[in-house]
């Protein structure tokens, strides 16, 4: 391969790691209501550190905390994207470090903006 095509390669190989990855809340034993509610939450969460890199408030998850814990803590996938993004488990709170990668978790956003978007649509037409 040659050094132009392998940023692009690498990128479009992160992407569909991290499209496997929101994917398997899928196939997760939640209800759809609760997948959804999964799905909701990370764009919430990730989009606020997204809009607001510099905001330390954003990049810490309290696992006592009631939304962390019944959203995003019930889905494995939804741990294994906050992982894979660079989040730090210690133990008490999943912590986003400054210096993570704000480009990848833009591009998560974008991802779950569109399944939240596919999801509605579904719902709507099935209503």
């Amino acid at each position: 391969l040659s050094a132009t095509a392998s940023p692009h390669l690498g990128r479009r190989l992160r992407r569909r790691a991290m499209e496997d990855l929101l994917n398997s809340i899928d196939q997760e034993a939640l209800t759809p209501e609760q997948r959804g509610e999964t799905y909701d939450t990370l764009l919430k969460v990730l989009g606020n550190i997204s809009r607001n890199p510099g905001e330390p408030k954003f990049r810490t998850l309290k696992k006592d905390n009631k939304l962390v814990a019944e959203k995003l803590c019930r889905s494995t996938g939804a741990v294994s994207v906050l992982l894979a993004l660079g989040f730090d488990d210690d133990g008490a709170a999943y912590r986003c470090p400054a210096d993570a990668d704000t480009g990848l978790i833009s591009e998560a956003v974008d991802l779950l903006e569109c399944i939240v978007a596919s999801r509605q649509s579904e719902a709507a037409a099935a209503a």
